[in-house]
């Protein structure tokens, strides 16, 4: 069992630090380690299972076991229980998350995703953790759970401005290349940079977007910028369209000035992990897209 969270952190920051590792772990297994058994042992069928969950502070309980010096700190909580089962509940290399942490960000359909298994020959949805604990009141909680989809969530990962090469472009149409986002949070007109779903951002604050030139990029060129927002705050706060917009389409005559040039601005206003998307288009047509992604509390 691995604990994420600090004493005097932001629990939200505990869950995308948790959800950065979970899905980095499994990049790294399934990409490394498996292909590396298989060389060994064709018929491997190593794989790893993950289960994440949140609990808020006071409904965990923290105690030390053993003597002094010599003790083993253990949590204990429904959530807890529920992690355990969820690890359990996931197949082969697979991550599933809990109602609690689902929630806590209102994580969307994109990423996560209802179970579904086969019985008696027929595939059916299978959204609540087993066994289905009862309440004080003897009814059953009905705790849901999802499947996290960790290799689409990798292509917004912090690693990724590490390593570009992990950058999401379009798996549907390949003549679609990778495009790199960068952003920057200003505060009393100094900024600091974001990684893609690296850190929590206030609302109300205000990130500025560029991109960086890819090297097969070609000039002229027409960049665009397009907001895609989720969650129940965007729903209700945003209108039908969860105030997804586009920004002007502005030329790009080099490379210079697309990177020094062309910036984008947008404000935080609603909680949920949100996206800027930006796409590059030569002589009208598509070439580079990419996505950053911010989360907001």
């Amino acid at each position: 069992m691995a604990y994420f969270g600090q004493r005097n952190g932001k629990p939200e920051q505990g869950i995308i630090d948790a959800l950065n590792c979970a899905s980095t772990l499994m990049l790294f297994v399934k990409n490394v380690v498996i292909p590396k058994l298989q060389e060994e042992t064709p018929d491997s069928e190593f794989g790893i299972r993950i289960g994440l969950d949140h609990g808020v502070k006071d409904q965990v309980a923290w105690s030390c076991f053993g003597y002094p010096d010599m003790c083993e700190v253990t949590a204990t909580s429904f959530y807890v229980s529920v992690a355990s089962k969820l690890q359990q509940a996931a197949g082969r290399n697979q991550i599933m998350i809990g109602e609690g942490l689902r929630e806590q960000f209102d994580l969307h359909e994109e990423l996560a995703k209802v179970r579904t298994v086969t019985r008696n020959g027929v595939e059916v949805e299978d959204r609540i953790v087993t066994p289905n604990y009862k309440g004080r009141n003897g009814r059953p909680i009905d705790y849901r759970q999802w499947v996290f989809d960790a290799d689409r969530y990798f292509t917004l990962s912090p690693l990724v401005s590490q390593s570009p090469e992990f950058l999401l472009g379009n798996t549907d149409q390949p003549s679609i290349a990778p495009l790199e986002i960068r952003a920057k949070l200003l505060d009393d007109g100094l900024g600091s940079e974001l990684v893609s779903c690296g850190s929590i951002v206030p609302k109300n604050r205000f990130i500025e977007f560029r991109v960086v030139p890819p090297d097969n990029g070609r000039y002229p060129c027409t960049l665009q910028f397009k907001v895609e927002n989720h969650g129940n705050d965007a729903r209700t706060n945003g209108g039908e369209h969860y105030d997804n917009h586009l920004s002007e389409v502005e030329e790009a005559v080099n490379a210079a000035y697309l990177v020094h040039v062309l910036r984008h601005g947008e404000g935080t206003r609603y909680r949920g992990l949100h996206y800027l998307i930006a796409e590059m288009r030569s002589g009208g047509v598509l070439t580079h897209r990419g996505r950053f992604g911010v989360y907001i509390e």
